[in-house]
């Protein structure tokens, strides 16, 4: 347990240090894997999660939450992030 807090900890502290670009990218990137997860557990006829799907799709959101909230806040949700940056950059 103490080596994943430490891995966390590396993780992060690394992760402030990058640019505005970077930090998008890294938004999309979680925004994909979330995506991901829930069409290939919930919403794929060949999936063998049935049930567990829900369990798949939280630890997914969980860790992009512990990923990305250090950095920028955590905007996995492009709808909630893109509108409100377009009308600031217009302003």
């Amino acid at each position: 347990m103490e080596s994943l807090l430490e891995l966390l900890f590396f993780v992060t502290v690394n992760l402030v240090r990058l640019q505005n670009k970077e930090k998008l990218c890294n938004n999309l990137r979680m925004f994909y894997c979330v995506c991901a997860v829930v069409l290939e557990t919930a919403v794929s006829p060949k999936s063998t999660a049935k049930v567990n799907a829900c369990i798949a799709i939280g630890f997914a959101v969980f860790v992009a939450h512990v990923l990305l909230i250090p950095v920028d806040g955590c905007s996995i949700n492009p709808a909630r992030s893109f509108g409100p940056a377009m009308i600031s950059y217009a302003r």
